[in-house]
């Protein structure tokens, strides 16, 4: 483990500062240098990792949020059709532009927000299929009817927490 550089690295200038601080502080006798970063230094240490050949010897180990950002992006890709489109429709995403930016997951927390609903209306539909079998537009008007449930009790919540 090395000694902490003290730069936040949300510059081009500063994360190449950060990198050549790495470089400069590496023991000898270690031919790789492993370092851990998210967002905007993950994406810049790239760029002068191609470009500089001294900086080859580094190693770049994604964060989590890294791995979290692009698993929510896998689960939007696997459960669009499935009823993430449904979903986003409801929640006001209409035109085709806003469909492909829901569809795309480029927010977040907008896309981590709406997998909660969805999960969450699963988990309510679950509930209500274990009583009885359903036909299957029975099915979709609960599925439908539960996900509606849900985004107005998230509303709920969210407007809760501005009253106070």
């Amino acid at each position: 483990m090395g000694e902490p550089i003290r730069l936040n690295p949300n510059s081009y200038t500063r994360v190449k500062q950060v990198l050549d601080a790495i470089w400069a502080s590496r023991h000898s006798e270690h031919t790789w240098s492993m370092v851990g970063c998210d967002g905007v230094p993950y994406v810049l240490s790239h760029r002068f990792r191609d470009d500089c050949p001294d900086l080859h010897d580094v190693l770049l180990w994604p964060g989590q949020g890294h791995f979290e950002i692009n698993f929510v992006k896998l689960l939007f890709k696997l459960l669009w059709t499935v009823g993430l489109e449904t979903l986003a429709t409801m929640i006001g995403f209409q035109t085709a532009k806003a469909l492909h930016y829901a569809f795309e997951a480029s927010n977040h927390h907008k896309s981590w927000e709406m997998l909660h609903i969805y999960f969450q209306a699963i988990v309510n539909l679950k509930s209500l299929t274990t009583l009885k079998p359903l036909h299957p537009q029975q099915l979709l008007n609960s599925f439908t009817r539960s996900i509606c449930n849900q985004i107005q009790h998230t509303a709920t919540c969210i407007t809760s927490l501005f009253d106070t």
